[in-house]
């Protein structure tokens, strides 16, 4: 350390006097006169001294530490594109703290980005409330998330926390109040402070902004300083140490253990906002000051994105910080004491700190062109804002101890002055010289970035890159569902000691709500069921029924009535099938209006419009303007249909709701009391055929003896359904690829072998050939039989002893060339209890939005479940025969692809996997190529539901492709015959795995456009 101690005096420096750094001038000048400066400092002179010095001193740090060490070049940022006025902001990905900085700018954002006077509102304490409040939910996510490259669902949960829902979503769990801390995370965790940062804000004039933030960790790092002249950091510090609690009493967070190669959390948010459509740059901004770096750029860009004040004005205003642990608010001295006092009145805990450590440097680009900078006064040191123009500098100082002619001194009663200039380029630095040091290194390890950027794969051989869906880890329970909030639903469930069938029912509830252009009340299900204790299967099939009215040939001549409007509805069994599993299969240890309780809340108080859900409202828009019934997805307040974020209301359903919730026998009450007269009273009105008695002899089916395929590889058993489910189809597809590669060594390096997707399409196509002789067991006999069959070991080799090479023609595969109508939209839940049971639940009201007709009294959208069978002389979109197994008759079931599974160990009868899908015929293939990677080809579950997918289902007899299937696996199935059409794929999986290691592993799959993801304890 003695480069701090001035040569002239032998004393420390003090303010004001001259330093000089001669060490480390001369290693700057060695990497200056490098070629590969990179190669110098890392495998180079200066890596074997470094590597010596450790040794020395007791370092950790070896020359192969240094060869190893890459900067990383993130083209995929952290991108918010939902912020108010057009902008969007942008900024790293885990470790750096951005995704937490974002999520608070951009609540705010939505509370007040759109006001008309927002400079108002700054004397208002509500708003400071709020500031709080989106503190203490961005900081509580904070101890979720860790390097991206360790903590693999950290990069989901960072980009989750960019969305509008999710942005959406914490604006509504804002209240006028401060709550106990469990309400804004389920777990307190605690990641450690990090401390001294420098920051760099940069402009150019070709509109090319940079935003840097280096640091060396603490004050002089670690204490030590180098023989070349520069502190080394004390970064290890930054990491969380097994059961080390904070000084909080917090647990460390577990996303930012110590592991070789890692790097660890911290708050630094360099930070870049800018016009969506015109790319034009508005702000650059970022800080110092360890955990408070992230309320500062947080909260100056609030004060001038949305309040309209000059960047001196947001930089230099009063701020507060509240880092959830611990459950205090921190604020500065100039806070007027009416703020204050309200403050306190609404429970947040408020206390005094001299001045904020964090410190801004903002560039700020008005709409004019000119360009504002402004350093942050509460650093005490030189700060400097350059503006150049193309032939002159200027440079302020303030105060200055430097010998430059013409210097300008500005006095400033806190932040230096504004500079204003409209050359288009500006710069705002305030740097000690360790992070000016490390900010070197930053651009020289860039530069070898460059150099090995030629090493990557060839494009045509690449896959595609992993989604943003969140992997989850769990230790007792879980559940996956298709809405993040359903998932918190189910989840909350089984805490409290409710068991998977419980926790299913609750979250079904929820999802008819937060996704009803797909499943819901009006619908039906299939629920399969696995006890560990009996080790037995178990199926509840409450799927819809034809109305006694109804009758083969009651769509000839018009086709389109069996998809919209009265006609279309089948008799629902989505309550039957809840009632029926709770009283037979509940813990006992809950009420059932626990179970209905939250979606009722969720009804009266809102919730954000998913983009999924605004998609379908867009492509609805003329039905929607045109059904007066259907007018509940319009925005009250504009008259416009809801967008993507906007909170939506269902007060007809909570009042339904309300009444199940609080029915002694639900089930009676609307299958034959109050709701059935209201449900035969809308039929009556509106052509439906629907009759009191339909509703009356409606029951839902327990089927003790469920499909069960016995025989799979590596001692593994798969249950689901009967027809009129699909899982028969499903099964058969999973046990020939079983057969083929499920005791091979080294499968999961097959999933890259062509051959494996020639094979996966050829089950398939043998399996849905099949499909089209199935129909409901209760009226196709020979159905249960064929399906059975499918589930025996000689059938299996039997298909496995057919599929050749190269593809045959059609007729090779038997089937009939008939056809079963395209069913649609579904959502599904798989969820596993603490005790080892588990259920997966697939529930549909058919096509987007059912029938497109709502009860105005009960809120109910009605399914098109009619639209399910096959019409006599109504040949499909291919010019395929309908199937006569699906052929409508009263009291009958469509036929459908849903297909809910549960894969176990049939010795120790411990589930190894909860899994189902939503998506028409497309279900089938989805579910069986995600078991067929989890089960065999040794992939984790997130990789399975990711991986690019396939799907032929005979009719058509050509295979749809999923983007990223690299071109030389295109290439190699079509040489082999197979016929194949790139297309996007709707089927959406969520999935449980259980792992060697004992934890049960959850992905919610990123196709469907929701803030989706598992939940569990």
């Amino acid at each position: 350390m003695s480069s701090f101690i001035n040569n002239a005096t032998g004393q420390l420096y003090k303010e004001g006097e001259i330093m000089v750094q001669p060490k480390l001038a001369s290693v700057l000048d060695k990497l200056a006169s490098a070629s590969n400066p990179v190669e110098l400092f890392y495998d180079g002179a200066i890596a074997h001294e470094i590597a010596k010095e450790m040794k020395e001193h007791g370092g950790l740090i070896t020359a192969n530490d240094l060869k190893q060490y890459k900067s990383l070049i993130h083209e995929d940022t952290i991108l918010n594109e939902h912020l108010p006025n057009g902008l969007a902001m942008c900024g790293p990905p885990p470790p750096s703290s951005f995704a937490v900085t974002q999520s608070i700018i951009s609540i705010i954002g939505a509370f007040y980005g759109n006001d008309p006077d927002p400079r108002s509102l700054l004397n208002d304490p509500l708003t400071y409330h709020r500031f709080i409040e989106a503190m203490k939910f961005g900081y509580a996510q904070r101890a979720h998330l860790g390097d991206a490259n360790f903590v693999k669902d950290s990069l989901a949960l960072a980009r989750n926390m960019t969305t509008p829902e999710y942005t959406n979503w914490i604006k509504s769990k804002i209240t006028n109040r401060a709550e106990k801390p469990e309400y804004y995370a389920a777990t307190v965790e605690s990641v450690p402070d990090d401390h001294g940062t420098s920051q760099s804000s940069a402009i150019d004039a070709q509109g090319i902004a940079v935003s840097c933030t280096a640091t060396i960790n603490r004050w002089f790092g670690a204490g030590r300083e180098s023989s070349h002249g520069f502190m080394w950091n004390n970064e290890m510090d930054d990491f969380s140490q097994p059961n080390q609690v904070n000084s909080f009493g917090y647990a460390p967070s577990k996303s930012n253990f110590i592991k070789p190669g890692k790097r660890p959390m911290s708050s630094m948010s360099p930070t870049v906002v800018f016009e969506r459509e015109s790319g034009k740059v508005r702000m650059v901004l970022g800080a110092s000051g360890g955990s408070q770096i992230i309320s500062g750029v947080a909260e100056v860009a609030v004060l001038s994105l949305f309040f309209n004040q000059t960047i001196k004005e947001a930089v230099d205003w009063p701020r507060l910080h509240n880092q959830f642990s611990p459950h205090a608010t921190s604020y500065e001295s100039s806070f007027l004491k009416s703020i204050l006092q309200d403050l306190r009145s609404r429970g947040q805990n408020v206390t005094e700190f001299a001045v904020s450590g964090s410190h801004i440097q903002a560039i700020f680009v008005a709409k004019d062109g000119q360009i504002y900078a402004n350093s942050d006064f509460r650093r005490r040191i030189s700060h400097c804002t350059i503006q150049s123009n193309i032939m002159s500098t200027a440079v302020a100082l303030e105060p200055t101890h430097f010998a430059y002619p013409e210097v300008s001194r500005v006095k400033r009663p806190t932040s230096n002055h504004e500079w204003i200039q409209s050359a288009r380029l500006a710069w705002s630095i305030t740097m000690m010289c360790t992070g000016l040091f490390t900010t070197l290194l930053i651009v020289v390890i860039l530069m070898g970035i460059s150099m090995e950027a030629q090493a990557e794969e060839p494009v045509e051989s690449q896959w595609a890159k992993p989604s943003p869906s969140l992997l989850g880890r769990f230790s007792k329970a879980a559940i996956a569902t298709d809405h993040g909030l359903c998932s918190e639903i189910g989840r909350n469930i089984l805490q409290k000691g409710g068991n998977a069938v419980e926790s299913s029912i609750a979250a079904l509830f929820c999802v008819g709500v937060t996704n009803p252009q797909s499943s819901g009340l009006g619908g039906g299900s299939f629920m399969t069921i696995y006890n560990s204790t009996t080790k037995r299967c178990i199926v509840i099939d409450s799927r819809e029924t034809a109305p006694g009215l109804a009758s083969e040939r009651m769509y000839i001549g018009d086709p389109l009535a069996s998809r919209a409007g009265y006609r279309a509805i089948a008799v629902p069994g989505e309550l039957h099938g809840y009632w029926t599993a709770f009283t037979r299969f509940g813990s006992g240890k809950l009420q059932w209006k626990e179970l209905v309780q939250p979606t009722i809340d969720l009804c009266l108080n809102g919730f954000p419009v998913s983009s999924f859900l605004a998609h379908v409202i867009k492509v609805k828009e003329v039905l929607i303007n045109e059904v007066p019934s259907m007018g509940i997805f319009k925005n009250p307040s504009t008259g416009k249909i809801l967008e993507a974020g906007d909170i939506m209301k269902l007060p007809e359903l909570a009042a339904t709701l309300r009444k199940i919730a609080d029915s002694s026998d639900p089930v009676e009450l609307f299958y034959n009391g109050e709701m059935a007269d209201a449900i035969v009273n809308d039929m009556k009105q509106n052509g439906g055929l629907i009759t009191k008695e339909d509703l009356a002899n409606y029951k839902s089916v327990v089927r003790e003896e469920p499909l069960i395929n016995e025989h799979l590889p590596n001692n593994l058993e798969i249950c689901g359904p009967p027809p009129p489910s699909s899982f028969a189809v499903a099964q058969s597809i999973i046990a020939v690829i079983g057969e083929f590669y499920g005791r091979a060594a080294g499968t999961n390096l097959l999933v890259k072998d062509p051959l494996v997707y020639h094979r996966i399409i050829e089950a398939m196509k043998f399996a849905y050939a099949q499909r089209t002789l199935l129909g409901d067991s209760d009226f196709v006999k020979s159905a249960i039989t064929l399906a059975k069959n499918m589930t025996t070991y000689e059938y299996t080799e039997w298909i496995k002893s057919k599929i050749t090479s190269k593809a045959e023609a059609q007729s090779y595969y038997g089937g009939m060339n008939t056809s079963q109508p395209e069913d649609h939209g579904t959502s599904q839940v798989s969820a596993l209890d603490a005790s080892g049971n588990a259920v997966s639940t697939t529930s549909t009201i058919n096509r987007w939005f059912g029938a497109q007709r709502r009860s105005t009294e009960l809120g109910i959208l009605w399914n098109d479940e009619m639209d399910d069978f096959s019409t006599p002389g109504f040949s499909n979109g291919f010019g395929f025969e309908p199937s006569e197994t699906n052929f409508i008759r009263p009291g009958k079931r469509p036929m459908s692809s849903m297909s809910p599974m549960i894969a176990y160990d049939k010795t120790t009868g411990k589930v190894k996997m909860v899994l189902g899908a939503s998506g028409g015929s497309q279900i089938i293939s989805a579910i069986a190529e995600t078991a067929i990677r989890a089960l065999f080809f040794n992939q984790t579950i997130k990789e399975a539901v990711d991986w690019p997918r396939l799907h032929n289902q005979f009719l058509p007899h050509f295979t749809m492709v999923e983007n990223g299937f690299p071109q030389k696996i295109i290439d190699n199935l079509e040489a082999r015959g197979q016929e194949l059409t790139i297309a996007q794929f709707g089927s959406v999986v969520q999935a449980l795995t259980v792992g060697a290691d004992s934890f049960i592993y959850g992905n919610s799959d990123y196709r469907r456009a929701t803030v989706s993801y598992p939940a569990g304890f």
